[in-house]
């Protein structure tokens, strides 16, 4: 599947798709009228060009192609203002698969260590 693709994917196969479709997702979805998406530009009329796709690429649908924040610094509605010397890096936070499906993630499993 493309990214242009998905656009216009019945919700519930791009939800399983990306891994979270559930019991509970599915019967959401049931009961909402098909609708097709809106042109993110169409619900954010102000922003320019450059920085609806900031919002697209951060809002995208697969998690694998959404932008980590370390990527969102380097875009080119971003990148003038990012100063990597004026800034902390830290590691990706890796969710457990639980959390992903609406669980709750073991309180005695930390997810990432914590470093100050």
């Amino acid at each position: 599947m493309t990214h242009d693709e998905d656009k216009n994917v019945d919700p519930p196969l791009l939800l399983a798709f990306v891994g979270l479709e559930t019991t509970q997702v599915r019967q959401l979805l049931a009961v909402l009228p098909a609708s097709t998406a809106t042109p993110m530009a169409t619900c954010l009329p102000t922003l320019s060009p450059v920085a609806v796709s900031l919002v697209e690429a951060l809002l995208d649908w697969d998690p694998d192609r959404r932008l980590t924040a370390e990527q969102a610094l380097e875009h080119p509605f971003v990148a003038p203002h990012h100063d990597p010397e004026d800034e902390v890096g830290l590691p990706r936070l890796q969710l457990p698969s639980a959390m992903l499906r609406g669980g709750r993630p073991n309180a005695a499993a930390p997810t990432a260590p914590v470093t100050a």
